[in-house]
């Protein structure tokens, strides 16, 4: 133990010896990375293992990430970096880019942005990084500024621009408004009902608040604990097809309210020693109340009858972490399907109720911005598809045959831009409602709407 804690101190002197000497040079950066264990490049595959759960602290390593990219322009995002050694956070940044290779690229040989970025405070840092080359990958890096004396390197971001030069969808939604939620919420999913009120789930207060379609605060109900009608950690909300409220915990168990919180009926209950509900990620809900589950630890699909008997579980083809599943509107004749989102590979796959595999819909190919990390899937009453991509912060609208109608958003800090959007609602009048979370050292959360462009 005492020699453990001797290599321990020798490392963690070795990294906080690192000053305006050392800065550029392999020793320091070598010290610098191997003592964290940090993987050396980030990509949307190796971002979509970490959960969605809500930060509550700024990460000692300056995290970078490369989003929403099009034919000649990449995002670039990263929270404030943090002195592992002193605690002082970077005042500025430098930022450079270079064509990718197999390796590893070298600092001093990658192209330098002209400006010094200082640091965005209490927000994300955002940078947009135009006039690149279509159809290229690019590795991105930037190092962060504590001092005069001392700095430290990011990890490294890789994108590829894509090859639809001046094409794409039309867009079919715009802007319309936005407002922020309560401080101290942590919202974890969105649903809206029949008259277009918004209900959002609070995991950290184990309540529901209910918003008009414009933004007011009409209510809200639930309270903590674990009896029938009481709320825990909630992980899923479901507007089901008998207009009830169908809420969700991270425990495995489902409950049934009316809009305004009346307790109906718990129709699964908590998990149990021996069960492995507590991997269950999401719920659907067909017209007859059977509900489906995905079960993130072996990808299964869990079906129980109405009164919460188990009626059987089997394994979707070829699909990795199903984390989204939907049910077709009842009035639309799409009840009996139920549709499977893939958040590894970016792919919609159809089954039957009975488990049989009808159809499935590639990312393949897909103009402006490839699906790198599906998050929500939902229908509209216009027989569209409605899919959020959170790596990208966009929105894409498909129709049932897999054809990529409209796409729009993107990361960033204008109207109808994100920052990591987390859950998508569809209204009867195709409003669409994101929920978006803005990555500071307190996070914070928002809902942003856009409304059907008028075709005027």
């Amino acid at each position: 133990m005492r020699t453990q804690l001797l290599i321990l101190l020798a490392t963690l002197v070795g990294i906080c010896g690192c000053d305006g000497d050392d800065i550029g040079s392999g020793d320091c950066e070598d010290r610098y990375f191997e003592s964290r264990s940090v993987e050396v490049r980030v990509t949307p595959a190796s971002r979509a293992e970490v959960p969605l759960r809500p930060r509550t602290s700024p990460p000692p390593l300056p995290r970078l990430g490369a989003h929403s990219p099009e034919d000649s322009s990449v995002v670039l995002t990263w929270p404030t970096a943090v002195d592992l050694c002193t605690g002082i956070r970077a005042t500025h940044y430098e930022v450079r880019f270079i064509e990718s290779s197999q390796y590893v690229p070298n600092w001093n040989e990658m192209r330098p942005l002209p400006a010094i970025l200082p640091d965005a405070g209490d927000r994300d840092n955002i940078l947009r990084i135009e006039k690149l080359i279509p159809h290229t990958e690019y590795d991105f890096r930037f190092r962060g500024f504590y001092s005069e004396e001392r700095s430290e390197l990011s990890n490294v971001a890789t994108a590829k621009t894509t090859s639809c030069v001046g094409t794409g969808p039309p867009v079919s939604h715009v802007f319309a408004r936005s407002w922020e939620l309560p401080a101290g919420s942590v919202p974890v999913d969105i649903e809206v009902d029949l008259e277009t009120r918004l209900y959002v789930a609070d995991w950290n207060a184990a309540r529901i608040l209910i918003y008009s379609a414009a933004g007011s605060l009409l209510g809200s109900w639930g309270e903590s604990g674990t009896e029938p009608g009481q709320l825990g950690a909630i992980s899923d909300l479901i507007f089901g097809h008998d207009r009830h409220l169908y809420v969700a915990e991270e425990s495995g168990r489902l409950q049934r309210f009316t809009l305004d919180g009346q307790f109906l009926a718990e129709v699964i209950p908590a998990w149990s020693g021996g069960q492995r509900y507590h991997t269950f990620d999401e719920f659907a809900v067909d017209e007859g109340g059977n509900v489906f589950v995905s079960n993130r630890l072996d990808d299964n699909l869990f079906h129980y009858r109405a009164d919460g008997l188990l009626l059987g579980s089997w394994p979707p083809k070829d699909v990795r972490r199903p984390i989204n599943l939907r049910f077709g509107p009842v009035a639309l004749g799409f009840q009996r399907y139920l549709f499977v989102l893939d958040t590894y590979r970016g792919d919609v796959n159809v089954y039957s109720t009975a488990g049989d595999h009808l159809r499935r819909w590639t990312n393949d190919s897909m103009c402006p911005t490839p699906l790198m990390e599906p998050v929500d899937i939902r229908w509209g009453w216009d027989a569209s598809i409605y899919l959020l991509d959170s790596w990208n912060g966009q929105i894409r609208k498909i129709d049932p045959n897999g054809t990529v109608l409209s796409a729009w958003g993107r990361i960033g800090n204008g109207d109808g831009e994100f920052h990591e959007p987390l859950a998508l609602a569809v209204g009867r009048g195709l409003s669409l409602f994101v929920l978006d979370r803005r990555s500071t050292d307190i996070p914070t959360y928002r809902i942003v709407v856009f409304e059907r462009r008028s075709l005027s």
